[in-house]
């Protein structure tokens, strides 16, 4: 995971992957630790990039498939977004869940 370290009085930032290296950060930029805030990026699963908007998608039934871009989603969604039979729905198809 891609963190993003923000100093909000100076609106300097600095991108780390570990606590170890956003405590090196604040040290060495000589950043008060109560300015700074930190974020989680997510990377799109379908195009891997990091890019603002990326939300996590469902599909029809409300089941989690991963978190897309809006890009990868309209063009590049490898998951269903129609209405699919299922069990517990139409007496055949897919199982929604684990319990038998």
């Amino acid at each position: 995971m891609k963190y993003i370290l923000k100093n909000e009085k100076t609106n300097e930032q600095e991108e780390y992957f570990s606590s170890f290296e956003r405590e090196e950060i604040i040290h060495w930029n000589e950043w008060n630790p109560d300015d700074c805030i930190s974020y989680q990026l997510l990377s799109c699963r379908g195009c891997s990039e990091y890019i603002d908007g990326v939300q996590e998608r469902y599909d029809y039934h409300g089941i989690s498939t991963g978190h897309y871009c809006h890009d990868c989603y309209e063009n590049n969604y490898p998951y269903r977004k129609d209405a699919y039979p299922t069990i517990e729905t139409h007496g055949y198809g897919e199982r929604l869940n684990d319990d038998y």
